[in-house]
């Protein structure tokens, strides 16, 4: 069961086939089901995932504190600056998530070019013209990154990898966002499982 529905693809990051009544295709479902875990085990690691999705009512409610905490929002306050500070969750009333923003990345990506027997090729609309998404491409990745964690390309260079780091192994926070590795962090003693990946491609919009 995913924790976000159609109802996020809004304002910025609308798909078509999502409809107002909430209805959409089994291709859009299957994309939110697929990203929402990718990104969900990056971030949280697959225990901490798996711990999550068992938690779950048959509703998709989250039942421990630990969990309503990290899927409906909750106030935090940062471990350095002391800053109080509120993380949005994985969803919420105001409809913004960083599943959503990734989702919509993944799609739009994937859907900018088409496979055919002759190879990878670009759609040809007729009467219509063909605009570059790179824009909203950047616009989507921004917004979800700065959700994720929001650390710059020099910070994840010097303290992070690709692998994973647990919990014990994170070097610390590297900015004020309201971000989930800052929320997660500061509340690290709640979810020992923790494993973090960062995600930052230098590639990412070479389209």
């Amino acid at each position: 069961m995913s924790l976000i529905d159609g109802s996020y693809f809004r304002n910025d990051i609308i798909i078509p086939g999502i409809l107002e009544s909430g209805s959409y295709t089994d291709e859009i479902k299957n994309f939110i089901t697929k990203y929402e875990s990718e990104v969900l085990t990056d971030l949280l690691g697959y225990e901490l995932y798996k711990l999550l999705q068992a938690d779950l009512d048959e509703s998709g409610n989250p039942q421990t504190q630990r969990f309503i905490d990290l899927i409906n929002g909750a106030e935090f306050t940062h471990p350095d600056s002391r800053q109080l500070l509120k993380w949005i969750g994985f969803k919420n009333t105001q409809k913004e998530s960083l599943i959503a923003y990734y989702v919509y990345f993944n799609y739009v990506y994937y859907k900018e070019t088409e496979l055919s027997k002759i190879g990878t090729i670009r759609s040809k609309l007729d009467n219509s013209n063909r605009v570059s998404p790179f824009d909203k491409l950047q616009n989507a990745w921004e917004r979800f990154y700065r959700l994720y964690s929001g650390f710059d390309f020099e910070t994840i260079e010097i303290y992070f990898s690709e692998e994973g780091l647990e919990v014990n192994e994170l070097p610390g926070c590297f900015n004020v966002l309201p971000s989930a590795y800052n929320f997660l962090y500061a509340n690290k003693d709640d979810y020992p499982e923790w494993i973090f990946t960062v995600k930052y491609d230098k590639n990412i919009f070479s389209l």
